[in-house]
């Protein structure tokens, strides 16, 4: 385990060396999350990842499936910027040689005018154009020992006008649980770059390590993630789950410093299960002047 930190730390000093400018990376929504049990902990999610978005958090995370489950996740980024929405599908297999997951991301930016000249004062819009971005990942994930090992390849797609670009990416992660402590690490996006046009542009490049426990007395999971971006400054993100019963539970979280394309501040949210075979999960968290942040996710074993 100590090998491995020393491995991560290594990389995380190394996106000081190939840091971007704000604005300087493409495809923001591979920032955005997955899942709203995940963003009602404020996206401290690296060291608890154990249900079919552990794909986005962490792939090490899948070694703590024990069963097949699918979960769906809608949300909507900025509610005052109209048309604008996300999806998510995740899913997670366990099988003899590994557990694998998958999962297919979409984010719309809607239609959108295109202006073509002026006339008396007014602009004028003769056509409309739309953009998207989209990602398919495959993971697999193993444990060595005590320890959770895991690989996500991702295919990056994205559409603006008439231009588009693709990227392959790669995520790696590590997860190591000890009675009520675990502690997990990723490092995500390290791939090439989206090229619009004659112009290039990074993927969100980042490593993230974080840290989980589960109080004795209470039913109380506290966590924390510390975020290093190649295109912002180092942030923060807390978390805590109170469950009853394991049938309801209570979240909140809090994301200090995070870049404006992620939301910073606060976060809500709450979640039940049904026969520990459903759940439904909903989250909240503030963009400031852009409006709220609202998500949902569904998801099932089976």
């Amino acid at each position: 385990m100590k090998n491995w930190i020393i491995i991560l730390g290594a990389v995380a000093i190394a996106t000081m060396g190939f840091a971007k400018e704000k604005g300087e990376t493409a495809s923001a929504f591979l920032k955005l999350g997955a899942g709203a049990r995940p963003a009602g902990m404020g996206d401290a999610y690296c060291a608890v990842a154990d249900d079919a978005t552990a794909v986005y958090w962490n792939p090490a995370g899948l070694t703590e499936v024990e069963e097949k489950q699918g979960t769906f996740m809608f949300l909507r980024p900025m509610t005052e910027v109209p048309d604008l929405a996300m999806s998510y599908i995740g899913l997670a297999i366990p099988s003899i040689y590994g557990k694998f997951g998958g999962a297919i991301t979409y984010y719309g930016y809607g239609e959108m005018d295109e202006i073509t000249g002026e006339k008396d004062g007014n602009p004028v819009k003769n056509k409309t154009w739309d953009a998207y971005d989209f990602a398919c990942s495959f993971s697999f994930a193993k444990k060595v020992k005590d320890t959770g090992l895991g690989a996500t390849l991702k295919v990056v797609n994205g559409k603006l006008a008439e231009s588009t670009a693709i990227a392959f990416a790669c995520d790696f992660g590590l997860l190591q649980k000890k009675d009520r402590l675990s502690i997990g690490a990723v490092v995500r996006n390290i791939g090439n770059s989206m090229k619009y046009e004659n112009e290039d542009f990074s993927l969100p490049f980042s490593v993230k390590t974080g840290v989980s426990y589960k109080l004795l007395r209470l039913p109380l999971l506290l966590s924390s993630d510390i975020t290093f971006p190649n295109d912002n400054k180092i942030y923060l993100n807390l978390g805590a789950e109170y469950s009853v019963r394991e049938v309801f539970s209570l979240r909140c979280g809090y994301k200090s410093g995070s870049p404006k394309d992620e939301g910073k501040g606060f976060t809500l949210g709450a979640g039940t299960n049904y026969l520990d075979l459903y759940s439904f999960d909903y989250a909240y968290q503030t963009f400031n002047k852009l409006g709220d942040n609202h998500r949902i996710s569904l998801s099932a074993k089976f």
